[in-house]
């Protein structure tokens, strides 16, 4: 009686995990966040700046892009 416990407790806990995931999973899924580009050197003055090299704004002489989260 033990084992097929055992063995019906680890199929629980891997179905619930597995849904858990997927919500964590669909939970991020369309965000946009936003990153400073390392490969651009120099500063912006302007969000134009930012528009014409990735769809972002400047922030503090950087251009910070959007990002799929």
């Amino acid at each position: 009686m033990g084992e097929e416990g055992r063995r019906k407790l680890t199929v629980v806990l891997v179905i619930l995990l597995s849904v858990a995931s997927g919500w964590m999973v669909a939970e991020t899924e369309g965000r946009v966040c936003f990153r400073p580009r390392p490969t651009l050197k120099g500063v912006c003055s302007s969000d134009e700046d930012c528009i014409a090299v990735c769809d972002g704004f400047c922030s503090l002489g950087k251009c910070m892009c959007a990002v799929p989260c």
